[in-house]
């Protein structure tokens, strides 16, 4: 979100606000009943100091839905610019409860209900949601540093420009959660179910995924240099679409129909990988490791894969259409039915490469070169 788009969506919430007369006030001491009043009659509870108050035994189920001209702004609006710090939320039932500009830090959510709640702008440093239920839950413009989201269900939830520094995901299910603009290297993801993750335009530079699923995760834009993918449970399907993945190590993966087009993978280790219809069209694989990586059926169509090495290659009925394999090493390779028209070849290596039915020619309306193979190597 923009600088522009940001204040639009401050001021939205602003006019929201006032139209229910919220006031800006320092924070003042509320009592435990005061807070259960408030939610009865329903009344959000504005600018109170909540430190270390235990909420178990405060009934969330009268909770007021205000309506939204900005159908972007959660409806149900609760908590605004409290401190609550220190609070135990554990076991309770909070769902579509919001949590604006609050100061959250070392609140215990752990096992918590939290079904379509809402954090926005909220710090919530060394928080606890270990065990909780956060399916449809949104984490916007927060700060969560030492966060521990251990086995936790964020079933189609939201982290949208979120600081998540040392956040621990160990045994958590993101099933087709958005983590967008986000900061993750210092994440820990062990044992978690990215299944259809999104993780579009984020940072996971240096990122491992030990044991998780990444079935169709989905890293489009994202940053992923030097990620480890080799002790991944599954990487079938992923989308690193535009991403810059430079020196990342796919090495023994099964990245089958993967989506490469227009990655940055240069200098990447892609050797042994199971890489069966592969699209990586105008991708970047230059200086890539691609030793003895069986890739059928795939489309490097336009592909820069300069210095690249696919020793031992099986590259079975592989496109290789206008792409750029000037000094790439195809020794021992295997590349029947393989289409080679109009590729840029100088001082390609082909010795021992195998080229049954090779395709070297286009459809006669595109008027591309025919590639022929070198003299040398016939």
């Amino acid at each position: 979100m923009d600088n522009k788009a940001y204040q639009q969506h401050h001021q939205s919430i602003q006019r929201l606000f006032a139209a229910h007369g919220f006031t800006e006030k320092s924070p003042v001491k509320m009592t435990l009943q005061e807070v259960q009043d408030n939610i009865d009659n329903n009344k959000p509870i504005q600018n109170a100091d909540l430190t270390d108050v235990d909420f178990s035994s405060v009934k969330f189920s009268k909770v007021k839905n205000f309506v939204a001209s900005d159908k972007s702004v959660p409806t149900t609006i609760l908590f605004l610019k409290c401190n609550l710090i220190g609070c135990q939320f554990k076991q309770a039932k909070l769902q579509k409860v919001l949590f604006q500009r609050c100061d959250l830090s070392e609140s215990d959510f752990s096992e918590a209900e939290l079904q379509r709640g809402a954090f926005h702008e909220c710090r919530i440093d060394n928080g606890n949601f270990s065990g909780a239920t956060l399916h449809s839950a949104r984490f916007t413009m927060s700060n969560l540093q030492n966060v521990n989201f251990t086995k936790a269900r964020l079933l189609k939830a939201m982290l949208h420009q979120c600081v998540l520094d040392k956040v621990n995901f160990t045994d958590a299910s993101l099933l087709k959660t958005q983590v967008k603009h986000s900061d993750c290297r210092s994440c820990i993801f062990a044992n978690s179910n990215l299944t259809q993750t999104q993780f579009t335009d984020s940072d996971l530079s240096g990122q491992k995924f030990p044991g998780c699923h990444l079935l169709m995760a989905n890293f489009n834009k994202a940053k992923l240099n030097q990620a480890d993918f080799t002790s991944a449970a599954d990487t079938r399907y992923i989308n690193l679409l535009q991403a810059s993945a430079q020196q990342a190590n796919f090495k023994s993966c099964d990245i089958s129909s993967a989506m490469f087009n227009a990655c940055d993978l240069r200098g990447s280790d892609l050797s042994q990988c199971i890489a069966t219809t592969m699209m990586a069209q105008e991708a970047d694989f230059s200086d890539c490791n691609c030793d003895n990586i069986k890739s059928h059926y795939s489309c490097f169509e336009k592909a820069n894969l300069t210095n690249a090495r696919f020793v031992d290659a099986d590259l079975l009925g592989n496109v290789f259409t206008n792409a750029n394999l000037r000094n790439t090493i195809f020794t021992n390779a295997m590349l029947n039915l393989a289409n080679l028209t109009a590729v840029k070849a100088d001082n390609t290596i082909w010795l021992g490469t195998s080229q049954a039915h090779l395709q070297t020619r286009q459809d006669n309306t595109l008027k591309a070169q025919q590639w022929q193979v070198p003299e040398q190597d016939k």
